[in-house]
């Protein structure tokens, strides 16, 4: 696997579309790659002896049903994410 930075393929065009299509992919990938380790943590913790499905989804729904904080957050985007996270649980 060939690691690139994102900088010196941002710098390697001239083309704004190009750039902005380049930081879309790797912003695209870092959050799939989020999720999808955050979904592997849910099925692996269920699964823990003792541990309590329905306290842990209520923390996800009081955190789904608050605001989400930062002024760089889509509210709707980031309670819909909390509903994957829910729904993993089921």
């Amino acid at each position: 696997m060939k690691f690139v930075e994102l900088s010196e393929v941002v710098r390697s065009t001239g083309d704004i579309n190009q750039k902005f299509d380049h930081v879309v992919k790797v912003l695209s990938t870092a959050a799939t790659a989020n999720t999808n380790a955050v979904l592997f943590l849910i099925d692996a913790i269920k699964e823990v002896p003792g541990f309590d499905v329905e306290k842990f989804k209520k923390a996800l729904e009081d955190l789904q049903n608050s605001p989400p904080t930062g002024t760089d957050v889509i509210g709707p985007l980031h309670s819909q994410l909390i509903g994957v996270f829910k729904g993993r649980l089921d």
